[in-house]
This record gives structure tokens, C-alpha cells and sequence, in this order.
């Protein structure tokens, strides 16, 4: 077994101790070397010897894999520091007081009191399972096999597929900026991508049977998993992402049509009235509004007759030819020059004169 380091480490302590008792009673003078001990007393030299016992309590471990053996080796090196009560309470103050290499003393003393509690930490709780010192003796043994599987030479996977860089993300949203334009065409592309990917696993890949998943976005396929274990859920995103934004682009779009022509309706569905009459009919109904100035745009702006033809068509489900050469001849009538209308006063007047024999009825 080796004990050097931890002999060296206890050595060390107790010419620390020893050094900081005769400095604080200003009799460092009196020590031998007392100027070149002084110079080995640094916060690197403890976390030196520090680093030097643990590297030799690991490789005991290791090497006997026997706790007893582990807990005897501090015991007998560094047992005196377990029962070690400390410096006195005051100490600190009598340092200050006496104004007497101060600022090395007091790193000294938390180098001291540092280097001694994580060796007492060690001996807490010998006789319980869960000790520091048996957490720490199953961590060491613990990380070495791991290391072990780690270096393994796997055995190779015959069957295994080459990596395809088609579904690498990153690589993915280069070429798509490249191939598509526009927002629609990027989707398309994205779900091209991923039909693309689920093909390649139900070609190539192989689903691991009793796999544990810790997250539900982890595959059950082992080479997905091993190759591209985030690609799908990368992809969905990126296609919210652009679909909320196209759906952004068709209301921007919309917001513009109605600002250059407000006059028409935009509606998902198509409107449930429809024209009853002829098409010169309502041409010659719309004119006369028009004409008459009876509607106007709530912006203030000019409303044209074009406009105001295209709303009545979109309300009514109909589409209007010729509506100037119509118009024209209409204005050339030499006798009735506008018959829908006329025929809609008389109906007004029959309908007034309707209603009041009603009323004289009721009376």
C-alpha cells in the first residue's frame, strides 16, 4: 500500500500548526529554517500536498477495492486531525492585535483549519452506509469502470447506415434558403424534408425494443437517435415558425388590398345573396347610386365607380361584363332610359299603397 503522500501531507500539517503557534507568540525566530519554512506555508503548496493524498487514497482504492482498507490507510496516517480541536476563538483577534505578519497568519490559519476539516469530513459517520468516505470510495470505483466501457472497442454494426448530411438541420435550412423563395415554398420543403427522414428510418434504421425514454422527444430508433436525435422536433418548430408567419404575410396582404380598394369585402366564404335580375338591371341600379353620391368610403378618400361595381359584384356572387359599353347604351335610349328604375318606383308605390290598405283594415 502507499502512504508517502498522506505522511507527507501529515507532516506537513503539523509544521504548519506548529510554525502558526510560535508566529502568533512572535518566536518564529526560534524554529530552524524559520525564513525557508515560511516560504513553503503557501495556499498552493496545501493544495498541492492536498491533491497528492487524494491521487494516492484513489489509487489504493482502486487497487485493493476494499473499504476497510481505504478507511485504516487515513486512519492511520491522519487520525491525530480527527480529534483535532481547532485553534483557540480568539486567535484571530490576537493576530490583528498584535499587528505582526498579519496577512500571512491569517491565510495560514484558513489554509490550516481548511485543509484539516476536509480530512475530518472523511471520518464522519464511519459506521453508516451513507458516510462521505463510502460515497466517495463507490464514486472512485464507480468512475473508473465507466471509463473502462468507455475505452472498450465497440463492436462494429455491420448494418449500420452513413451519416446523410440531407438531415443534418443546420446544413437543411442553408439549402432551403437557397431552393425556396417564399414562405409557402419553404414549408413545402421542410415537409419534403421530414417525409424524406421517415422514409430513411423505415429504411435503414432499427427500433430499440425495451429503450427507457426520459423525454418524450427522444426516438425509439437507435441510429436516429445516434444521428439526428432533435432533426423532427427542429423541423416542427422552424414549420410553426413559418406558418405563423405566412399567415402574418396574408393579412398584411389583405390589409393592403383593402387599403388600395376598401370597397371590397373580403370574406372566407362566398356571399349567400345572389342577383336576381338582369345584369343591365343592376348596372343600372349601381350608376344610379353612384351618381347620386349615396355611398362613400370611411376614409374620406374618392370612391370610383369601379370600386363600387366590384363590391356589388362580390355581394351579389356575379361578374359583370361590358359594364361601360352597357352603360353607353343605355344613355342612348331615346325612349326610357331607365326602365329598372322606373320599374323599382312603381314597385315602391305599390308597395306604400299596399301597405295602407292594410292599415285602413286594422282600423
Amino acid at each position: 500500500m502507499k502512504t508517502e503522500k498522506a505522511s507527507n501531507l501529515c507532516n506537513f500539517l503539523n509544521t504548519s500548526i506548529k510554525y502558526f503557534e510560535y508566529a502568533v507568540a512572535k518566536k518564529e525566530k526560534e524554529l530552524p529554517n524559520f525564513i525557508r519554512l515560511k516560504n513553503t506555508l503557501t495556499e498552493q503548496n496545501f493544495n498541492k500536498m492536498h491533491q497528492e493524498f487524494m491521487t494516492e487514497l484513489d489509487s489504493n482504492i482502486l487497487e485493493y477495492r476494499d473499504y476497510d482498507i481505504a478507511y485504516k490507510y487515513i486512519k492511520n496516517s491522519l487520525y491525530a486531525f480527527r480529534e483535532w480541536d481547532g485553534f483557540e476563538y480568539e486567535i484571530t483577534s490576537v493576530i490583528i492585535s498584535n499587528n505582526h505578519d498579519v496577512q500571512f497568519l491569517l491565510k495560514l490559519k484558513l489554509s490550516i483549519e481548511k485543509e484539516i476539516n476536509s480530512i475530518r469530513v472523511l471520518f464522519n459517520d464511519y459506521y453508516m452506509h451513507n458516510s462521505r468516505l463510502r460515497m466517495y470510495f463507490d464514486g472512485v470505483i464507480s468512475k473508473k469502470d465507466q471509463d473502462k466501457r468507455k475505452t472498450k472497442t465497440p463492436v462494429p454494426d455491420e448494418n449500420k447506415p452513413a451519416f446523410d448530411e440531407k438531415f443534418d438541420f443546420d446544413k437543411m435550412m442553408k439549402e432551403c434558403s437557397t431552393v425556396a423563395t417564399d414562405t409557402l415554398s419553404k414549408i413545402d420543403f421542410i415537409h419534403d424534408r421530414i417525409f424524406d427522414f421517415k422514409q430513411w428510418q423505415l429504411k435503414y434504421d432499427k427500433e430499440e425494443a425495451f429503450k427507457i425514454k426520459f423525454s418524450k422527444h427522444e426516438s425509439d430508433y437507435i441510429y436516429t437517435a445516434e444521428y439526428y436525435p432533435k432533426f423532427e422536433e427542429l423541423c416542427k418548430l422552424e414549420l410553426q415558425r413559418l406558418e405563423k408567419k405566412l399567415e402574418l404575410e396574408k393579412k398584411a396582404l389583405t390589409h393592403k388590398a383593402i387599403e388600395n380598394n376598401p370597397i371590397i369585402v373580403q370574406q372566407e366564404k362566398p356571399s349567400r345573396l345572389n342577383w336576381n335580375s338582369s345584369d343591365t338591371d343592376l348596372i343600372e341600379l349601381v350608376a344610379a347610386i353612384y351618381a347620386k353620391k349615396s355611398i362613400k368610403r370611411t376614409d374620406g378618400k374618392e370612391l370610383t365607380q369601379k370600386a363600387l361595381f366590384e363590391y356589388f359584384q362580390v355581394i351579389f356572387n356575379i361578374e359583370l361584363k361590358n359594364i361601360s359599353t352597357n352603360l353607353t347604351k343605355a344613355g342612348n335610349r331615346k325612349n326610357g332610359i331607365t326602365p329598372y328604375l322606373d320599374k323599382l318606383k312603381l314597385a315602391f308605390e305599390n308597395y306604400v299603397e299596399e301597405k295602407e290598405k292594410k292599415m285602413e283594415k286594422r282600423r
